[in-house]
């Protein structure tokens, strides 16, 4: 069985929340996956993700870093200082600056990709994600 067909099998249990400020990658991507997930939301920008977050659950969240009003960073620590359980979280960002690494290392965020994202790589890393990292207790 190929990793997109394994991924499949475990991603359509789980709700992504994309949050991405680009819309022609944000419409493209989402529409990849919402194939794999259970359910794919997709937002703009870190604000519209916070408030997306106060009333839904999700198990996955992929972020850019670099966005409009509340950025992929400022939308971490918010939602790592919130009272929801925090999901799996995976960034994938134009940025590979040493400032954006430490301080997602700071914040103890281990999945990230650089753009622009190797398909294989993104199929690689959301298996690993899910198998891991999405199992919200």
């Amino acid at each position: 069985m190929n990793l997109i067909k394994k991924l499949q099998n475990i991603s359509n249990n789980y709700t992504l929340l994309y949050l991405e400020d680009d819309t022609q990658l944000r419409e493209q991507l989402e529409r990849s996956f919402n194939r794999l997930f259970k359910k794919c939301y997709s937002v703009e920008n870190g604000e519209e993700g916070l408030k997306f977050c106060d009333t839904h659950q999700v198990d996955l969240i992929i972020t850019d870093i670099n966005m409009p009003i509340v950025n992929g960073i400022e939308f971490i620590e918010k939602i790592k200082d919130s009272k929801n359980p925090i999901p799996a979280i995976l960034v994938i960002s134009a940025y590979n600056e040493d400032g954006y690494i430490e301080k997602l290392e700071q914040l103890n965020i281990k999945n990230r990709l650089t753009k622009p994202v190797d398909k294989d790589q993104l199929i690689e890393t959301l298996y690993d994600i899910c198998i891991k990292d999405c199992e919200i207790e």
